[in-house]
């Protein structure tokens, strides 16, 4: 979906770091609507706060 709006590898990382840092149970939530399981979300958000 993020792709589909245009932003690429950078605006990702971007966007996920934001996201982690202002709200990360709200992070958490949304990727967990996505349906991304448990240990995946774990690893994302890990990897955004790298960013």
């Amino acid at each position: 979906m993020m792709r589909k709006t245009g932003l690429d590898d950078a605006g990702m990382a971007r966007w996920h770091g934001e996201y982690e840092r202002r709200a990360p149970e709200g992070h958490h939530e949304f990727l967990a609507s996505l349906g991304i399981g448990e240990e995946e979300i774990q690893s994302i958000r890990q990897w955004s706060v790298g960013k």
